[in-house]
């Protein structure tokens, strides 16, 4: 019998172990630094560009001349079939996702009250940057392709590659949304590169925040990409320990993954404290909230009139209205509220639904792990449910509801 239970066991392992490889941890990896390398050996002359670049860049930050800019974007949807189709929805949360990260909104200010490690949460600043979508009858471009799984080389905005040409990149912000290979996130061209590929790659899976599930669900992949489109390196730099050419970012040794504790000390020389909470790092989205001070004026600079992507302010005027307010997604008739935020022992969630349906209602940590789960039936009137948190580590979770046609999402602090 017992030999029975220990190869009874045995097969439960592998089966167990064989789930786990069937269904593997989706990290994102972000191309930038290597799709510069790759236009570097395609255009050579580049590296001169960048360096006059990086000079001006030097002398324009010591003016920090700051003014409110609106970028004009425009998206190149590269699908091979309708999983990777993005909707206008998505399109449409994934610029209010862009607006709240560069302004930083009041959720990231009530993040940053609560982060004090090294000081950090003091350093984060509004941009003075935000974003619609270009007022053109081809803002956003829709095209079937027989290819997928692109890489970081171009191919998806070549048309003799089945790819999808610039569109005005001089003028507007191109964002090309498609299904990369081997979990690639995206990656950004910066500035000073070719006018044929200038422009921000992104993968449909990491695209705005409608449909998505935990850890990557906050639209802050583009956030990221944008930054560099706008002259920001990733803070592990072009080598490790390397310089991003802000002040009041500190080196990073490598890039971070998942949510590191506080903490979390760098390699380089003085072993300073890494910034993983900056959207220039690539943690989880819910544990990246702020740019500095140092890189808002950077991107001001990039900006500027007589800057590498000063073109853009041309035409800063040519949004379209009902996208440019950023709109919510939720519902007016639906509601999903978490009392007291941050918690300590106890929570309760509030919740209504017009619509009659399944409800489904998950609590994640910051590693992506299940906390709570409920599933039931949302009645069409307000319901009430207690969550019992009070032996759950001091961190940030985040709550996800599923009701009738449409998915909500808060933030949740636990702190004693």
């Amino acid at each position: 019998m017992k030999q029975l239970l220990t190869v009874f066991s045995l097969l439960l392992l592998c089966s167990y172990l064989q789930a786990q490889s069937d269904d593997p941890e989706l990290l994102r990896h972000i191309r930038t630094l290597e799709a510069q390398d790759l236009l570097l050996d395609r255009y050579p002359d580049v590296a001169q560009s960048q360096l006059a670049i990086e000079a001006y860049l030097a002398d324009k930050q010591s003016e920090q001349e700051e003014r409110q800019i609106t970028l004009p974007l425009v998206f190149n949807v590269v699908y091979s079939n309708e999983s990777e189709r993005v909707s206008m929805a998505r399109i449409a949360s994934q610029l209010a996702a862009l607006n709240r990260d560069f302004s930083l909104s009041e959720e990231g200010r009530e993040l940053l009250a609560i982060d004090r490690q090294e000081g950090f949460g003091e350093r984060g600043v509004d941009t003075k940057i935000q974003f619609c979508l270009a007022d053109l009858p081809d803002a956003v471009r829709y095209f079937q392709s027989s290819s997928s799984g692109w890489g970081y080389d171009d191919e998806i905005k070549r048309a003799e590659s089945g790819g999808l040409s610039a569109f005005q990149a001089d003028r507007f912000v191109n964002v090309w949304v498609g299904r990369l290979s081997d979990d690639v996130g995206g990656y950004a061209q910066l500035p000073g590169g070719s006018l044929a590929s200038d422009g921000i790659v992104i993968d449909d899976r990491f695209f705005g925040t409608l449909g998505l599930a935990p850890p990557y669900d906050e639209g802050k992949t583009l956030t990221h990409l944008m930054g560099s489109y706008l002259g920001l390196y990733p803070l592990w730099g072009k080598t490790p320990c390397g310089d991003d050419f802000v002040e009041d970012t500190p080196m990073h040794s490598a890039v971070n993954y998942r949510c590191p504790d506080n903490q979390h000390v760098s390699l380089c020389a003085g072993y300073p404290v890494e910034m993983t909470v900056n959207f220039m790092d690539n943690t989880y989205d819910a544990c990246r909230y702020l740019f500095t001070a140092g890189q808002k004026w950077r991107m001001q600079a990039v900006l500027s009139e007589d800057g590498p992507r000063g073109g853009l302010l041309t035409s800063s005027s040519l949004c379209a209205s009902k996208l440019r307010a950023a709109p919510s997604q939720e519902s007016p008739s639906t509601q999903l509220q978490v009392f007291p935020n941050p918690a300590k022992d106890r929570l309760d969630i509030f919740i209504g639904s017009a619509k009659e349906g399944v409800l489904v209602l998950e609590i994640f940590n910051n590693s992506g792990q299940q906390m709570h789960a409920y599933r039931g039936q949302s009645m069409g009137s307000a319901q009430q449910f207690q969550v019992d948190c009070s032996q759950w580590p001091e961190g940030i979770y985040l709550l996800r509801a599923q009701m009738a046609d449409q998915t909500q999402s808060r933030k949740v602090t636990i702190s004693r």
